[in-house]
């Protein structure tokens, strides 16, 4: 039974990982404060926040699973402060007094995923709309992506607050490019116009004209089939009714005999007298037979011409299925079907109308929305640009010039400044405005994109401050970098490490790092390594003490060869890295 440890803020206690990669098993109870995890390249630090990522929502592959295994569980233990534990409430989620929420996630060889939420199964969105509420993970992929200028606008628009309202301009701009579509299916030229026209108006008479009935087809073959064997019929119905009712001997004249002798022996014995109840009654059917077969005959007439007009009916029947159904009801779905597309093309003028006025003011409520998102925008840039230098400052990038450019685009012709003529602009998903980072590390130096000019420890620490400035508006209260270091030493590592620290003071943080700069400053940390036994490979991690904690701060400085002189640096190092804590 999980304890409830008090905690004023939401953060992330433990992970369980089962039969995930190469991990066998292992369980990594986290704390308050920065989380480093360190260990040699390859020891499978990342797949654990791999794992981590799978149990927020993130799509899994069954090739995660680790070999020999049928599925793969992880499960994320989080202590949830007040006022987070409503917001998930809301969401139908329950959570007890001890404010513990416990989502796992379960991948299976068979396909079948499972997820959970305090043990009740969720759908995988629902895990995911939760797990962007408590983490913020920046990997590899997040990396990458500022160096794309399209993705700076999301970037943006988090820190202004904008999503609702650039959903609203999404939606808009959907709905007006339905409707443009639809005018475009609608508007054909006259000629075309008319040729269809003539073509449905003859294909609707042609129906129409044919009047068709439910079952006539199989009637009229039937009749068919009758006027060609009328001759015949008509023998076979009067050879019949002779030998019932004919002149001279007949079936009805010898059954009145049988009945007279049966009823003589009934007198005698009444055990007979049911035979002939039994005659009786099939002298009155056949003398029914008699009638019908009398009239019968004289209505079979071999007709010709009437045989002609069958033929006809048929072969016109025969005509309609080919070309509009096979059966009657499927002609007459058919021509529903054209006399509403002849409808649609007769009033298209009066539609194509109706369409443009709404295009129109849905344009004006386009445009009127995104100009008042890129208002929005130019203030909220100025803000982010003066908080991301303040942030890049702390991070060793003293002279950096970091500038949020907004820029439009006319209708063909190339981007310019924004200004307040915004009904030229050409408009977009998300509204009128590109955005993009240019930085100038260097005094002196012109403000170019991030792509041409950052290296790649520049990036970390761009990335870094805005997840910083970001994480104030998001609230998102646990923060994951695996790749900050990337591309950075010595004296910029140590500012990293320094601005993790800080971070960590409001917000729990746990990073993975290659270096012994960043890794000092750890509230815990974590070792991972890799061991095999009976020839397979499992990962392992283990929370250091003091003096594990200096092995591995060694270990980071010297390599795998432990000195003494290493030893004592990573003991200078943590002291100072607790004294500059203290500060």
């Amino acid at each position: 039974m999980l304890k409830r440890v008090q905690h004023d803020k939401t953060m992330l206690r433990e992970i369980h990982i089962k039969n995930f990669a190469i991990i066998d098993e292992i369980t990594v109870e986290f704390a308050e404060g920065l989380n480093i995890f360190s260990g040699e390249t390859g020891a499978g630090k990342s797949i654990i926040i791999d794992a981590l990522n799978l149990v927020l929502g993130e799509r899994g592959f069954t090739e995660q699973i680790r070999t020999g295994a049928d599925a793969s569980v992880i499960e994320a233990i989080f202590d949830v402060e007040a006022g987070r534990d409503l917001l998930l409430r809301n969401k139908g989620i329950d959570i007890d007094d001890s404010n513990i929420l416990i989502l796992k996630r379960e991948l299976n060889k068979s396909g079948k995923n499972k997820c959970y939420i305090n043990s009740s199964p969720v759908p995988l969105n629902t895990l995911y709309e939760i797990g962007v509420q408590l983490v913020d993970i920046h990997g590899q992929h997040e990396h990458q992506a500022l160096l794309k200028s399209e993705t700076h606008i999301e970037f943006l628009d988090n820190f202004a607050v904008l999503t609702n309202k650039v959903t609203e301009i999404k939606e808009l701009f959907l709905k007006l490019n339905t409707l443009k579509t639809k005018k475009e299916n609608l508007t054909i030229d006259e000629h075309e116009k008319t040729r269809k026209i003539d073509l449905l108006s003859f294909q609707i008479n042609e129906i129409e004209d044919a009047n068709l009935k439910a079952g006539e087809e199989e009637e009229l073959k039937s009749e068919k089939t009758i006027l060609m064997n009328a001759q015949k019929i008509f023998n076979l119905a009067d050879e019949s009714y002779s030998k019932l009712k004919g002149e001279g001997v007949n079936v009805l004249n010898e059954t009145n005999k049988i009945i007279n002798i049966l009823k003589e022996i009934s007198a005698m014995d009444a055990k007979i007298s049911s035979c002939v109840d039994v005659c009786e009654k099939a002298k009155a059917d056949l003398d029914e037979v008699g009638y019908f077969l009398r009239e019968y005959k004289t209505k079979i007439i071999a007709d010709d011409k009437r045989l002609e007009e069958v033929e006809d009916r048929l072969d016109l029947v025969g005509k309609l299925k080919r070309k509009y159904g096979d059966n009657f009801d499927a002609i007459l779905v058919y021509k529903e079907k054209i006399k509403e597309e002849l409808n649609s093309i007769i009033k298209s003028d009066e539609e194509i109308k109706k369409i443009d006025e709404e295009i129109i003011k849905g344009q004006g409520e386009l445009v009127k929305l995104s100009l008042e998102v890129s208002k929005m925008r130019e203030k909220a840039s100025k803000s982010l640009q003066e908080k991301v230098v303040a942030e890049l400052k702390n991070l060793g990038m003293e002279n950096i010039n970091f500038s949020v450019c907004i820029s439009h685009i006319e209708e063909n012709n190339p981007p310019i400044p924004p200004c307040q003529g915004g009904d030229k602009y050409k408009v977009f998903e998300n509204g009128m405005d590109i955005v993009e980072f240019l930085i100038s590390p260097n005094p002196g130096e012109e403000l170019k994109p991030l792509s041409k000019i950052a290296s790649g420890g520049e990036i970390s620490r761009v990335m870094l401050a805005l997840k910083v400035v970001l994480a104030k508006v998001d609230k998102v209260p646990v923060m994951v970098f695996d790749e900050v270091d990337s591309g950075i030493g010595g004296r910029i590592a140590e500012a990293v490490g320094k601005k993790l620290k800080v971070v960590s003071k409001n917000y729990q943080v746990i990073c993975i790092t290659h270096l012994h700069q960043i890794a000092g400053f750890a509230d815990i940390h974590f070792k991972v390594w890799k061991e095999t036994s009976n020839k397979r490979t499992k990962v392992l991690a283990e929370k250091l003490d003091n003096k594990g904690q200096v092995e591995e701060l060694a270990r980071m400085i010297a390599g795998e060869k432990i000195t003494d002189s290493a030893i004592k640096h990573a003991q200078e190092l943590l002291y100072s890295c607790r004294v500059k804590q203290t500060k």
